[in-house]
């Protein structure tokens, strides 16, 4: 098997992946994101370093709906889900 032939699959799996990872990546903002609360609760949204992150709602207890850059979500609540519903508070609706 010859590097030509290998060639298109590898250029399709760089193609493909490469956005992907560029948008997990990438700082976006104005996405609503279901995170889970730490024991802190909401306390690190009082960080003035963290004022670009809003709290759109609560969705149950231990849950927080957030908008705002997802860098500073994730480092400041840890990783979350997109959320698509769309409650009577939110910025959005």
């Amino acid at each position: 098997m010859r590097v030509r032939d290998l060639a298109p699959a590898a250029l399709l799996l760089a193609l493909s992946t490469v956005p992907l990872a560029a948008a997990r990546l990438a700082p976006v903002a104005g996405v609503p994101v279901l995170v889970r609360l730490g024991a802190d609760g909401l306390a690190p949204l009082g960080d003035p370093a963290l004022s670009g992150i809003a709290l759109v709602s609560l969705p149950a207890p231990g849950l927080a709906v957030l908008s705002g850059d997802l860098a500073l979500i994730r480092s400041a609540f840890g990783p979350g889900l997109a959320w698509k519903e769309k409650t009577p508070c939110s910025p959005n609706s």
